[in-house]
């Protein structure tokens, strides 16, 4: 067995309720080339659970958005169910052993307000976003879905949206809660101490990306300020990875992103992990047992694609 399938494996052997292990301080870490995702793609929506990595619907290398899902067991890819409709921009969790797809955008640009929850026959609707949106945020934190930022559509005069919605996956109900501090899209959330982490992001151009990182308290219903990240960016993965909270990636006006940074709950700052071999932006960024994986996206900004995928692991 390859270095890479032995990292996988040892990946896929994690059960879904089991806590990920990121590597101590003092161990050095590298990207290493795992098994390419079938069909490149770029803007793509990702989550693992139930030992798997899944990654729906974004461009294909003709322009098109897609309805594809493609599924990583941890050895090899296989074809998942298509998706209802063909979507970017779209957003998915990992909802203990299922997946939860929430909005993007369609073929003809427009945002959606659909949610739907793969079910072993297939996706099966669940209850409407109260707003439609696409480029938006998504993280589960203790066990609820947190949905922020966006906009109301792919082209046309989209507006940004700050608002912020929460769902009850048990109860298939949405409720409001305390919008973002700063409306933005293309923007990354992650779950870390029991507080919602929503991360960097743009107003709409790739001139306008943010730094900044706001933290939501879901008991006290508040805002307040984290660390900004050391690279300002939109168009990114990011995850939690154990103890830390680590971005991937990303695009601004003078190219694509290799910079890779990771945050801990009580640091002063982001520090550096090892970039992306090829910086890219559009990006599936997933846990993946002991290991974080970041697949497809495109290596230049806007329109372009790769299957690529990169694992983190101890070198």
């Amino acid at each position: 067995m390859t270095v890479v399938a032995s990292l996988l494996a040892a990946g896929c052997a994690v059960g879904s309720r089991d806590p990920v292990v990121t590597p101590t301080p003092d161990e050095v870490l590298a990207w290493v080339s795992g098994p390419d995702l079938p069909t490149p793609r770029t803007e793509v929506a990702a989550a693992s659970a139930a030992g798997k990595i899944f990654v729906a619907g974004g461009f294909t290398g003709d322009g098109q958005p897609t309805d594809l899902v493609e599924v990583f067991d941890g050895e090899t890819w296989t074809s998942g169910p298509p998706l209802p409709e063909r979507l970017h921009h779209a957003a998915l969790v990992g909802v203990g052993d299922r997946v939860l797809l929430l909005g993007g955008y369609r073929a003809d640009g427009s945002a959606s307000a659909d949610v739907y929850m793969l079910e072993p026959d297939g996706w099966k609707p669940r209850r409407r976003m109260p707003v439609a949106r696409g480029a938006h945020a998504a993280a589960v934190v203790n066990g609820v879905v947190h949905v922020v930022g966006g906009a109301t559509g792919f082209s046309g005069r989209p507006t940004l949206l700050g608002s912020q919605h929460v769902y009850d996956p048990n109860g298939d109900v949405w409720a409001d809660a305390a919008d973002l501090p700063e409306p933005r899209d293309h923007l990354a959330a992650a779950s870390l101490g029991g507080f919602l982490y929503v991360i960097a992001g743009r107003r709409l151009s790739l001139d306008a990306n943010l730094a900044r990182v706001d933290v939501y308290d879901p008991h006290l219903a508040t805002w307040t300020s984290a660390p900004g990240l050391g690279v300002a960016r939109g168009g990114f993965g990011a995850t939690t990875w154990g103890d830390r909270i680590v971005v991937v990636g990303g695009e601004r006006p003078d190219g694509t992103i290799a910079e890779v940074e990771a945050l801990r709950a009580g640091q002063e700052s982001w520090t550096r992990l090892p970039p992306l071999p090829t910086p890219t932006h559009g990006l599936g960024v997933v846990a993946f047992g002991t290991t974080l994986v970041a697949v497809a996206g495109g290596p230049q900004p806007g329109l372009s694609v790769s299957g690529a995928m990169r694992v983190l692991a101890p070198r």
